[in-house]
């Protein structure tokens, strides 16, 4: 294992189809697909929505880790359905490293960010951001994201909807998705 803490420990588990401020999620869409399949296109959809939380790629870091051999594959599957679990009830805490390697341009790209509404307008950046450019300004504008402050802002949201093109990801764990969502309350 790593030296990112949340590599280390899943964050809890929670068995309440609540958000963290106690908000009923209706439904949380997650969209996997194969690249050049329209699905950024589908996902784009769901980001214009003003009342849906919208992740494009929040798998990519873990997929990354576990190409940079930080995590092993069973450490990987763990992370991903915890990740995925807790991102469907906006339970975000235990993974604050994850947000801080995503908000920091030099190890992560802007775009991963920037292609999520959710996550690059306010309140967690200063206005909308669409590209930058200069990473002095993306970090000025969009600072690094607080994972509670994420919960909360995903939280205040009707629909989550997430989108991945983890293809090996979903080969080889699709037929235990169970595992990711098997309390009777999601509503996937």
């Amino acid at each position: 294992m790593s030296d990112f803490p949340f590599t280390k420990h899943s964050p809890k588990k929670t068995r309440t189809s609540s958000s963290s401020t106690g908000k009923k999620i209706s439904a949380f869409v997650l969209i996997l697909a194969q690249p050049r399949t329209g699905s950024s296109y589908l996902g784009q959809l769901f980001n214009q929505h003003p009342d849906l939380f919208y992740l494009y790629e929040p798998l990519q870091p873990f997929s990354m880790f576990k190409q940079l051999k930080y995590v092993t594959r069973t450490d990987y599957t763990t992370l991903v359905a915890s990740f995925l679990r807790n991102a469907s009830k906006c339970h975000f805490n235990g993974f604050q490293d994850y947000f801080s390697f995503i908000s920091h341009p030099g190890l992560s790209s802007p775009h991963f960010r920037l292609s999520s509404k959710s996550l690059s307008s306010p309140p967690l950046c200063e206005s909308e951001a669409h590209s930058f450019d200069d990473h002095s300004e993306f970090l000025r504008k969009c600072p690094s994201l607080d994972a509670e402050v994420v919960s909360l802002v995903c939280a205040s949201k009707k629909f989550i909807a997430s989108e991945s093109f983890d293809s090996a990801f979903a080969r080889r764990e699709l037929e235990n998705f169970d595992r990711i969502f098997s309390f009777p309350q999601n509503s996937v």
